[in-house]
């Protein structure tokens, strides 16, 4: 913002409250707090301070630029974290197939693996399961298959 810019925003600032006073003094410190400040924003942060209180201006504090800076920083930080909810995550967590059909052997050591440590540590706790199919002895005569337990 440049000091007519400032100037402007503190005179809406005075219109809705009258103890913000204008004079060359606070123009001069004003114009230094909100340099990289742009005029509409600060103009919405002022419209955003006084909205929440009373018309006129009663039970807030009077608007300063360390207060116009921490309401624009507020709302920028709060659109970022938006931004950033709404976008996918960029680190994807990589496809199983994929390492299926890369390694199928090592694939297929782990699926047995894992059936079997559930195998046992249900036989452990004494819960009564039928054991995985790769662990079952099969019989393949006269084109049947055959399972333990007694299968036809």
């Amino acid at each position: 913002m440049n000091e007519v810019e400032v100037a402007q925003a503190m005179t809406y600032a005075n219109q809705i409250d009258a103890r913000l006073q204008t004079n060359d003094a606070t123009v001069e410190v004003w114009w230094a707090g909100l340099q990289t400040v742009s005029a509409d924003a600060a103009r919405w942060a002022i419209k955003k301070h006084y909205a929440g209180q009373n018309a006129n201006g009663e039970g807030a504090h009077v608007v300063n630029p360390a207060t116009i800076r921490r309401l624009i920083t507020a709302e920028l930080n709060r659109r970022e974290q938006t931004e950033r909810a709404l976008e996918p995550p960029k680190g994807r967590a990589p496809n199983p197939i994929s390492f299926r059909k890369r390694d199928p052997e090592r694939w297929d050591q782990l699926v047995r693996q894992g059936a079997e440590d559930r195998y046992n540590e249900l036989t452990r706790r004494g819960i009564k399961v039928n054991p995985p199919k790769h662990m079952q002895a099969t019989l393949n005569e006269g084109g049947h298959s055959f399972a333990q337990g007694g299968e036809s």
